[in-house]
């Protein structure tokens, strides 16, 4: 609503002064009266005089107030001013703020997304380590009656027309000498399919043979170490190995290269071996006898 405001300090000053003229008679009949009252005591004093100068002290007097009354109005429209920039920045503030809430929910509702990714992927990095090792046992179970011989001859027994497995019994039984390669049944036995080449010399593929028992394997594992200790197969030195899936193969290696001759320096430490064992470790024995394995840090 807008207010009345005079127009000017001129304006508001006349309205009083007429307002003051329209009292003036009956003051002016009323100081006559004092005059009469005065000429018998003394000087005459009609009381005109007086009103002119009561006027110039209410003018100088309102001229005051008008002052004041107009400083406050400016500081009054300055305050409103205030207010309105005030409520300016309060309303934008509060778009701000309605702006920030917004953001924080995109964000928050981002990183549950984030977070609920990262746990479905955490459990399905662990499901897949789950399956390699569920896979890599089942490859090994299935190998669990398998032994394969190393570097035997490419040439040997060609010329006589012995098959893989007629090769593997002259083995166990002429050059391991083992009494009871006769009872040994072999379910089948044959190289691997492709040579394995090492800085451009070819060795001999390894040939692999499943046998019916699991007794058979250990008892051939346990002589073979004794029995093919410096007896060469034509100028070949031949070994047995278990068969295990080449991730197992990988870790056996890594021991070897990396911790097996570590082990063996120390000076508490009898002697140190990988044994054919699943997982691959390192088993040593102590100057105090004691037998300790070693597996690869996980």
């Amino acid at each position: 609503m807008e207010k009345s405001i005079p127009n000017s300090k001129q304006d508001k000053q006349e309205k009083i002064t007429y307002h003051l003229r329209s009292v003036a008679p009956d003051d002016r009949s009323k100081q006559k009266n004092k005059g009469a009252d005065s000429r018998k005591g003394g000087k005459e004093n009609t009381g005109e005089e007086c009103i002119p100068v009561s006027l110039d002290g209410i003018h100088s007097k309102l001229d005051t107030i008008l002052n004041k009354l107009d400083s406050m109005e400016t500081r009054i429209s300055k305050v409103e001013n205030r207010l309105n920039k005030v409520e300016e920045v309060n309303v934008t503030n509060k778009k701000s703020i309605e702006e920030l809430k917004t953001s924080l929910n995109m964000v928050d509702q981002t990183f549950t997304e984030q977070l609920k990714n990262k746990e479905s992927e955490e459990h399905r990095s662990q499901a897949i380590v789950r399956l390699e090792n569920k896979i890599d046992d089942l490859e090994n179970r299935s190998r669990r009656n398998n032994i394969v011989f190393h570097n035997v001859p490419e040439n040997y027994g060609v010329g006589d027309d012995m098959s893989s497995e007629d090769v593997v019994r002259f083995i166990l039984s002429d050059h391991m000498k083992l009494e009871e390669a006769v009872d040994i049944e072999i379910e089948r036995a044959h190289r691997t399919p492709a040579r394995k080449q090492k800085s451009r010399k070819e060795y001999p593929r390894p040939i692999h043979v499943k046998l019916l028992r699991y007794g058979d394997k250990l008892h051939i594992l346990s002589k073979a170490a004794k029995t093919l200790k410096n007896n060469t197969l034509n100028g070949h030195k031949i070994f047995i190995s278990d068969d295990v899936s080449a991730r197992r193969r990988m870790e056996r290696k890594k021991l070897k290269d990396t911790h097996l001759e570590n082990i063996k320096a120390k000076s508490d430490v009898k002697f140190a071996f990988i044994p054919m064992s699943l997982p691959p470790c390192i088993r040593y024995q102590t100057v105090n006898g004691v037998f300790k394995s070693f597996y690869l840090p996980q």
